[in-house]
Formats: structure tokens, sequence, C-alpha cells
């Protein structure tokens, strides 16, 4: 139920983002949803979710090769 509403809130959220704070969204859900891990897997889910914009750009565009 509350991975739902989280998933509706953000959907609504994010309509009109740029990609950035869609990116910045993104990562705040997956945040939320490691509340539901086991205390041992926590750290690693929240450590998933520190790469900042300007990382993930420039690891997209060497893939995407844009």
């Amino acid at each position: 139920m509350l991975r739902i509403s989280a998933a509706a809130f953000l959907s609504v959220l994010l309509a009109a983002c740029t990609s950035q704070q869609y990116y910045e969204g993104l990562k705040a859900g997956r945040r939320a949803t490691c509340l539901e891990y086991p205390e041992a897997e926590y750290k690693d889910c929240v450590d998933e979710t520190k790469t900042s914009y300007d990382e993930y750009r420039s690891q997209r565009e060497e893939i995407v090769g844009n």
C-alpha cells in the first residue's frame, strides 16, 4: 500500500519536472523503500542512492554516447 501511494504521489509530483528534479524524486522514492529492508541491508540500500545528478548524467552520457 505504501509503495502504491508513494508511486502515485511521485507520478503527480514529477509530471512537470526537469530531468534533475525527476532524478532526485526517484532517489527519494528509492530511499523510502530502503526503510522496508532489514537493518543489515539498509545502509547498502541507502548507499545506492548517493550518486549525484551530475555523476549520473556523466555516466549516462558515456553509456548512451551523447
